[in-house]
């Protein structure tokens, strides 16, 4: 490998490093710009998922505070009560006629007598129509409570002693309803310590200090946010009260003397009377009770559960003839779908999917683990199907410091390129340049030495031979001194002090002043000048640098006579003047060899010619026709190679503008 192709690899691996090294840091910050993107859009999902819980645990609170407040006679079915006042017979539970819209039906089961569900809205056809009351709902009732005994039949075999001991096993609602007052109070105390206790991450203990800031929307911190904003939710549904808690601690009082009195009675009144008292207290309120709810059986708040896909709310109540179990069965499509229409500004597509209940954690009153999208009050779990991409236009990147960026190293790497060619090639020239100088210099100087040699020191006694060594240092002398011009109007013009001496003059008296040196040159090469213009242009006047044009032509003529001479070709040089519009043309064509197409693109590059190309054919070092394009161009002219019809040789044109 030469010096110019290591010059070369080096550059290029230089350049590789330069756009390896950006393109890395543009891919990381692209890759950044992204995560910032895609950790923002998932701050603002969760905020929006944190906000449709809300919503949606505030309003299924209320629904279900409203099933809690309704009395344990509402559940009652009038048909059945054996009560003295006939007239209270004639009539239907006010739920056969209006009922909510979230519920397909309320229903009383007693586990211990083997008797059937009861309904407040299921009666027989003919109690309706002798109390003159519409039976138009009381066919499709009827059908609902013949679905809910198989439900209910179909998952009495799951119920275990282990999962509620002390029942009868006669359904799962009775399993269920085992989550008595005592056990539910519990559970709200253990809720409340482990609200306080296992999450140590707060809003408010956040240190607003740099690292908060940028951790403040990762993926972590905000599942954080969320486990803690259910906390929260948890804590503000527990607070919820009705005004039958509110009468507890008084039914505690008047029952713990009911205690006192009947300490010697049956085991099983015993132990009621202890399930009884094992009701805690409520010190929420403290405003007067309400008279007619002492009368009510105990009941506990309704539990949600899932059993055969439906959903219940199902709780227990605590009579002196034995336990019962009341329940509410939720049409869990319009529950869903009124839930739903709650956030349906946040989350349009979203869904409510069923919870999956561990029965032995629920009966157990044991802490269910569940994420941040499963509602506080209901086991329903959001699912928001929002898939929103994030992708980006990388383009769109490049519109900023980035783009600059890689510009400029786009233009520093090209002005580089430039540059180290420039300075490769201009190395190459004075290579070239120091090896044809070499060369030209060394023959005409040799030729000096002997001749100077032999004239000195008196061998040469002859006068004709005198003479002829006198003529042959007198045109090396000028062959140096065409040498030494060239080279040093080059150096002048590439330096830019080369400025041009702009005279008027006519066309015949210019090509007079050049005349006898273009033949003088011609005939040492045994050819002959032919200068050809009308005699309308020779009295035209020109404003040019009369040095420079002549500087141009002699340079012409003499490339003609180096490449043109000898027998093969012919002796005629042509000089012809041509005036257009806007210009003068010189063409100078010989009837040598001619040009080759592709040397003519090269054929004006300064040093063109290769010391090998100078040691083979003729002398000179390649820098007459740079020259005499740069002169013409100084001159607001150019020099170009053309081809004529009338001859197979080397034609050259010289155009310079009119005034």
């Amino acid at each position: 490998m030469n010096k110019t192709s290591t010059i070369w690899v080096i550059a290029a691996f230089c350049a590789m490093i330069i756009i390896t090294a950006l393109g890395i840091v543009t891919y990381r910050l692209v890759q950044k710009d992204r995560t910032q993107i895609a950790n923002a859009y998932e701050a603002d999902k969760q905020g929006r998922i944190r906000v449709a819980m809300w919503r949606m645990d505030t309003l299924a609170a209320s629904m279900i505070q409203e099933e809690d407040e309704r009395s344990v006679y509402e559940f009652n079915n009038p048909e059945m009560l054996p009560l003295p006042d006939r007239s209270l017979k004639n009539q239907a539970n006010r739920l056969y006629y209006n009922s909510p819209e979230t519920t397909n039906l309320y229903w009383n089961i007693v586990p211990q007598n083997d008797s059937a569900i009861i309904s407040p809205q299921v009666y027989n056809s003919g109690y309706l129509t002798r109390n003159g009351i519409d039976d138009a709902d009381n066919f499709g009732n009827k059908m609902k409570l013949k679905k809910l005994e198989s439900i209910l039949a179909e998952k009495a075999s799951q119920t275990t002693s282990q999962l509620a001991p002390g029942s009868d096993f006669k359904s799962l609602t009775f399993a269920v309803a085992q989550v008595s007052l005592e056990q539910w109070a519990a559970a709200q105390l253990a809720s409340k310590e482990d609200h306080a206790q296992d999450n140590n991450f707060s809003y408010k203990g956040q240190e607003l200090d740099k690292v908060a800031v940028q951790r403040k929307n990762t993926p972590e911190t905000q599942a954080n946010f969320s486990l803690q904003d259910k906390n929260v939710r948890a804590k503000s549904m527990s607070r919820i009260k009705s005004s039958k808690k509110d009468s507890w601690e008084l039914k505690q009082q008047i029952q713990q003397e009911k205690k006192s009195k009947l300490k010697q009675k049956t085991a099983r009144k015993a132990k009621e009377i202890k399930t009884i008292k094992a009701q805690p207290l409520n010190n929420a309120s403290s405003s007067k009770p309400n008279t007619n709810l002492l009368e009510e059986p105990f009941s506990t708040p309704f539990t949600p559960v899932w059993i055969n896909s439906e959903l219940m709310l199902v709780r227990k109540v605590s009579e002196p003839s034995g336990d019962l179990v009341q329940g509410v069965w939720i049409n869990s499509e319009k529950l869903i779908a009124k839930l739903l229409a709650e956030i349906e500004d946040l989350f349009p597509d979203a869904k409510l999917l069923p919870v999956e209940q561990n029965f032995d954690q629920f009966l157990s009153v044991l802490k269910t683990q569940s994420g941040y999208r499963t509602m506080v009050k209901l086991p329903l779990r959001l699912q928001t199907n929002e898939f929103k991409s994030l992708s980006t236009n990388t383009i769109s990147y490049f519109n900023g410091p980035i783009g600059l960026a890689w510009l400029g190293a786009f233009f520093a790497i090209l002005a580089s390129f430039f540059m180290l060619r420039s300075v490769i090639n201009m190395s190459e020239r004075r290579a070239s340049f120091v090896s044809s100088v070499t060369h030209e210099l060394r023959t005409p100087l040799t030729t000096f030495r002997l001749y100077s040699d032999l004239l000195a020191s008196g061998m040469v006694r002859e006068e004709e031979k005198r003479q002829s060594y006198l003529g042959t240092l007198k045109h090396e002398a000028d062959r140096l001194t065409h040498l030494v011009d060239n080279v040093l109007s080059y150096s002048q013009i590439e330096k830019g002090n080369a400025k041009a001496k702009i005279e008027s003059i006519s066309i015949s008296n210019l090509m007079s002043r050049m005349e006898s040196r273009l033949s003088e040159r011609a005939s040492e090469d045994l050819m002959l000048i032919n200068i050809i213009y009308t005699s309308d242009i020779g009295e035209q006047a020109i404003h040019v640098d009369t040095t420079a044009v002549e500087q141009i032509i002699f340079n012409l003529i003499d490339n003609a006579c180096k490449y043109a001479s000898g027998e093969v070709y012919g002796d005629q040089i042509d000089v012809k003047i041509i005036s257009s519009r806007k210009s003068f043309i010189f063409q100078v064509c010989d009837e040598g060899p001619g040009v080759d197409a592709k040397e003519s693109k090269r054929l004006f590059r300064p040093f063109h010619k290769s010391a090998k190309e100078a040691a083979d054919t003729k002398p000179g070092v390649g820098l007459g026709l740079a020259l005499c394009k740069r002169l013409a161009r100084a001159m607001k002219g150019d020099l170009t190679v053309f081809t004529s019809k009338d001859t197979s040789g080397a034609c050259f044109q010289l155009t310079l503008p009119k005034v």
